[in-house]
């Protein structure tokens, strides 16, 4: 069985959020701000170029946003780990004592 190829994984991998942000960037900053439609250049090549451009766009802002919230979440698990270790041997040097 062949795999997926790269481009079909990442675009699963962020599925959702491509699906989350990709009306944004389709009517905001296709259309409004680079006047793409999907009239633009004829109907079937308007439509792809639109297609392609927010696909493109979408998966670029789903990267920044997902990679931004696991940044995040892992510096803040981190730190409550930190403060936990610290908090246990705190308490098994008094248990020990």
């Amino acid at each position: 069985m062949k795999m997926p190829g790269m481009a079909v994984r990442v675009i699963g991998k962020y599925g959702f959020s491509i699906l989350l942000i990709h009306w944004y960037i389709l009517h905001y900053v296709t259309e409004e701000r680079l006047g793409l439609f999907a009239s633009s250049f004829g109907v079937i090549g308007g439509t792809a170029l639109a297609m392609a451009v927010t696909l493109i766009l979408s998966l670029l802002a789903a990267l920044v946003f997902d990679n931004t919230v696991v940044i995040a979440v892992e510096y803040v698990c981190e730190a409550a780990l930190k403060w936990l270790e610290k908090i246990w041997k705190r308490l098994t040097r008094r248990s020990a004592s």
